[in-house]
């Protein structure tokens, strides 16, 4: 359930990248086919101008998306349906107005989990498996701390 959600999610990170695609690449290719100095010039300004725009757009969206991600979590583990996961008005926004600072600090820690992972890479790939697990539990320590101590609390499902 949590997966199907995510991916739902995801789906507009899907849809920036092929925008990417059509607004970076596209002149790029156009502009390296043709023999004018100036329409490749132009392509390089429109990929390069495409590119920033796309980026500080899927920037925005992947910190939604981490909000997103940690306000319906509870929603995924107290066995609601899937629908309570995309209304805002009635779940998540709530969820998210009285809890952002406590997110904020997950998010860091998720941050910091994440790099503490990537020290088992460094240690030929073994360690990998000794700091993955103890960062994925860290992470989800810490979401599950956010519920546990927010004010708005999800009706369990039976």
């Amino acid at each position: 359930r949590s997966i199907a959600v995510n991916l739902i999610y995801y789906l507009p990170i899907f849809a920036l990248f092929m925008t990417y695609l059509v607004v970076a690449i596209v002149p790029l290719v156009v502009g390296a086919g043709t023999e004018s100095e100036g329409l490749a010039v132009v392509g390089s300004i429109l990929a390069m101008f495409g590119s920033i725009v796309l980026y500080a757009c899927l920037f925005a969206y992947a910190i939604f998306f981490s909000l997103v991600q940690m306000a319906t979590a509870p929603l995924v583990a107290l066995d609601l349906p899937i629908a309570a996961a995309f209304q805002f008005k009635q779940y998540v926004w709530p969820y998210i107005k009285a809890n952002i600072v406590n997110m904020i600090l997950a998010f860091l820690i998720s941050y910091l989990c994440a790099l503490v992972a990537n020290i088992g890479l460094l240690l030929l790939f073994i360690g990998i498996f000794f700091t993955f697990p103890i960062a994925i539990a860290m992470m989800a320590y810490a979401n599950g701390l956010i519920y546990r101590i927010s004010t708005v609390k999800y009706p369990a499902s039976h």
